[in-house]
């Protein structure tokens, strides 16, 4: 078993805020020392006892005391005071928090006096790792909280969540089982060669087969996870001129792309992130799409494909006031919405409403309603927003119609001029990622590329004994393979000795967790 060295004895301790001015700030100490050296810093506002202490404190009881600094006698800050009592607090050690006031120069002052009285300074993931070791936590349950704080997105938040309660390990137990079972099936095989089994071979190579297939549905986990860590891609997309630039600069509040009456002014994508209520997503700007002669825009313009291709939504722009009259919509706009991967989401948004008078307005929206029903199989509804502005929904009118494009979630008529409607388009593209994130079968994935590489070990080990049974290979090398790829699985929840894989795993925490 992992052998405890001299430092992981030591009193530890760290401050579990980040770094910079708030109400309260946590500073934490773990260790056989919290309780004494809370007692030498801290002096409780409390008349029902005197002398009272840090050691006359109930666990997991909220107190509030001041800080006391004895090397200069005085008291520095008041602070709130919590004590958990060893095993039964997160690292298994007694725990002592302290909650002072959130400013940068007296936190640290706390923490130096902390270290001054007998702790020292708590690496990265100490605290979470103590919790392994004393078998709080598993490696497994260990990697999740780390997802759990580095999660950008429902899917992560929901699977590392799930990760934490148990979920992946449970899945993981279930392969296990099945190893054990077909490995049942060999040992018997080996201590009872006189003994005849019926329908051993068709079982070994049906159930072998089977738990291959789970084991590589949740390799790939790892790469869906991967990439929905990233968050997701926005691009806007869409002929020159269509005011593309004019919606990134509207979307991020401030003056981020060139905007010119000139078509082709865009000549290269613009990236940037964007803060959409809770959320952040990827948004990019791109050159418009048309056919063009100039070597510099062509590039431009190939480099928007490759990215319309990674993205996730398409929120794609038209000039709805383009074309010689109302009951015109441009041929290369309806190309692109007919042939756009049914894979991505499509928001279609008609700009420039402000050229058009209210009663051009109506007849250019029941036009392209029209259109859309003849020529995609597609009604848009009409509803409105919860703050006032109007915009329009998909409902596939025909199943059957092999012209139906079922990812165009929805129709917009804007003006760039509008913070309304933007602000109606935000709030609608913020509910698809919702819905986009958490429509998910299962929410287990397997989250670390540690997982990955031990459960394709794993499944390496499954491999090679279904190859040695198929090649009639002695059944005892069959059995050392099961059982390595046992070992693999019982690695992956926890069962390691290594240091250097450890100090690897919990260097990725902060100080203080």
């Amino acid at each position: 078993m992992y052998s405890i060295l001299n430092s992981e004895l030591d009193t530890i301790c760290a401050i579990s805020t980040p770094e910079g001015e708030g109400a309260v700030s946590i500073i934490r100490i773990s260790g056989g020392l919290s309780i004494d050296i809370c007692n030498k810093i801290l002096k409780f506002k409390t008349t029902a006892q005197t002398n009272f202490t840090a050691s006359d404190c109930k666990p997991k009881k909220f107190y509030v005391c001041n800080i006391y600094d004895y090397f200069i006698n005085a008291v520095i800050d008041e602070a709130g005071f919590v004590f958990m009592k060893s095993p039964h607090s997160y690292t298994g050690e007694d725990i002592a928090e302290i909650y002072p006031h959130g400013g940068v120069f007296n936190t640290r002052y706390i923490l130096e006096l902390i270290i001054k009285s007998g702790a020292r300074l708590a690496y990265n993931g100490e605290f979470t790792k103590r919790a392994y070791i004393n078998k709080k936590i598993n490696l497994i349950q260990a990697e999740s909280i780390l997802e759990l704080i580095k999660a950008t997105s429902v899917k992560s938040l929901l699977i590392a969540n799930n990760e934490l309660n148990g979920k992946l390990e449970a899945k993981l137990n279930i392969i296990k089982d099945n190893f054990l079972y077909i490995l049942a099936s060999i040992e018997a095989l080996i201590d009872f060669p006189e003994e005849e089994f019926e329908d051993i071979n068709k079982m070994f190579l049906q159930k072998g087969n089977e738990l291959k297939e789970v084991m590589q549905y949740m390799i790939n986990s790892y790469n869906e996870y991967a990439a929905g860590k990233k968050g997701l891609n926005v691009v806007i997309a869409g002929k020159p001129n269509a005011g593309k630039s004019s919606l990134l600069n509207k979307l991020l509040k401030k003056q981020r792309a060139i905007v010119s009456d000139s078509p082709g002014t865009t000549r290269d994508y613009i990236e940037e992130s964007l803060f959409l209520f809770n959320k952040t997503l990827k948004i990019i700007d791109t050159a418009g799409l048309r056919i063009s002669s100039d070597n510099i825009e062509k590039a431009g313009i190939d480099f928007t494909y490759e990215i319309i291709k990674q993205s996730d939504i398409i929120l794609y722009l038209i000039d709805i006031a383009e074309g010689p009259d109302l009951n015109y919509i441009n041929d290369e706009d309806l190309e692109f919405v007919k042939n756009c991967d049914k894979n991505k989401k499509l928001i279609l948004v008609f700009n420039k409403t402000d050229k058009l008078s209210k009663a051009e307005l109506i007849e250019k929206k029941a036009y392209i309603t029209e259109q859309f029903k003849s020529k995609f199989g597609i009604n848009f509804i009409s509803a409105d927003a919860q703050d006032g502005g109007e915009y329009f929904v998909q409902n596939i009118c025909s199943k059957n119609n092999t012209n139906t494009n079922e990812n165009i979630s929805g129709i917009f008529f804007i003006t760039t001029e509008n913070d309304l409607d933007i602000n109606v388009l935000k709030k609608y593209l913020y509910d698809l990622m919702l819905k986009m994130e958490s429509a998910l079968p299962e929410n287990i994935a397997i989250t670390t590329i540690r997982q990955k590489n031990l459960l394709e070990k794993s499944l390496l080990c499954l491999n090679n004994a279904i190859n040695a049974f198929n090649n009639a290979q002695p059944y005892e090398i069959i059995s050392i393979e099961l059982r390595d790829g046992i070992n693999c699985l019982e690695n992956i929840i926890g069962n390691v000795t290594n240091e250097d894989v450890l100090d690897t795993l919990f260097k990725e925490f902060c100080i203080g967790k």
